[in-house]
């Protein structure tokens, strides 16, 4: 289901944060489905791996956006943060190049 452990964390984060009551499930989903239509290019066609790499991109958005309004996080911290998790994301995606096989 996940193509990275970026991808897990976020989800379960979510979730979490869900079942402990920090938040009601429309608030992510409400959010999540506007980051999604933000990024939509929908004249565009897209790989699989692009589509999914777009859709947790904007489950990143929309967990900032939820965590903001709700004040469980400051817009300082998201900053850092968010530049922080972005490396992290550029350097596993560099690394998760397809494998170049020698035929023999």
């Amino acid at each position: 289901m996940f193509q990275a452990p970026w991808q897990a964390r976020i989800f379960a984060l979510i979730v979490e944060s869900v079942k402990a009551g920090h938040f009601p499930w429309t608030d992510f989903q409400s959010r999540l489905v506007a980051a999604l239509a933000r990024n939509d290019d929908s004249g565009q066609s897209a790989s699989d791996e692009l589509i999914e790499r777009y859709y947790f991109d904007a489950w990143l958005e929309a967990a900032e956006e939820t965590l903001l309004s709700l004040g469980l996080i400051t817009a300082g911290e998201v900053d850092l943060q968010i530049e922080n998790v972005r490396a992290v994301v550029d350097n596993i995606r560099s690394a998760q190049q397809p494998l170049a096989f020698i035929h023999k």
